[in-house]
């Protein structure tokens, strides 16, 4: 009997999601060398005007600029297949993957369930659960708040925005753990550092942060 998952394949087979050409992982080798060519692998240094600064630690693997549209088309234009073209970026970069084996949980980015029914899909987690890893947590952070999208305000009004959006469902997994937070694009820092914040507070050791892009 032909798996459910094998019939599928067969119907809508997996492309590259740059060229079109059919490729099981979603990038094929000729589109990875390319964007690979671009890749930074940057520590994040936060800025003085994020105030204090909760994640102890911080990398990012793009430019924006460099992975804009297809940050684009992911987020916004219902092309969630591309999370294996993410997922293939980030596991096959040996430096990445050494940064995120050093934490005990991996955390993604929460969005409002409001925004889930929107899209469709959380971006991060999508990419995530291609890792099948127990580390990866979902639903332990949340977020609570259906604000603003932060890609309309300006630095101050992120600020105040983001503030008190999260809360924490269960503090046992996190009490003295390494924590890793993952997102798409860090711009300000605001999002991940409000993130950051609500897991020191709730026990979290160490916090970390690792953004695909960096604005």
């Amino acid at each position: 009997m032909i798996k459910k998952t094998n019939i599928l394949e067969i119907i809508y087979p997996s492309k590259c999601g740059i060229c079109g050409n059919l490729d099981k992982d979603g990038l094929c080798d000729e589109c990875y060398t390319k964007l690979n060519k671009h890749v930074r692998n940057r520590i994040i240094c936060p800025s003085k005007k994020l105030g204090i600064v909760y994640f102890q630690v911080g990398m990012y693997i793009y430019d924006y600029k460099d992975i804009r549209n297809l940050m684009i088309n992911y987020k916004f234009n219902q092309k969630s297949y591309l999370n294996k073209l993410f997922f293939k970026l980030i596991t096959k970069n040996n430096v990445i993957q050494n940064y995120i084996n050093k934490f005990d949980v991996i955390i993604p980015v929460p969005i409002h369930k409001n925004r889930y029914r929107e899209r469709g899909y959380n971006q991060i987690s999508l990419i995530l659960k291609n890792m099948y890893d127990n580390r990866i947590l979902e639903k332990k952070l949340v977020k609570i708040v259906d604000n603003k999208r932060q890609s309309t305000l300006n630095l101050e009004e992120r600020k105040i925005n983001i503030k008190k959006s999260y809360k924490i469902t269960d503090v046992d997994v996190i009490q003295g753990k390494r924590v890793l937070i993952v997102d798409d694009i860090y711009t300000t820092g605001n999002t991940l550092n409000e993130c950051s914040r609500i897991l020191k507070e709730n026990g979290a050791e160490i916090v970390g942060i690792l953004a695909i892009a960096k604005d």
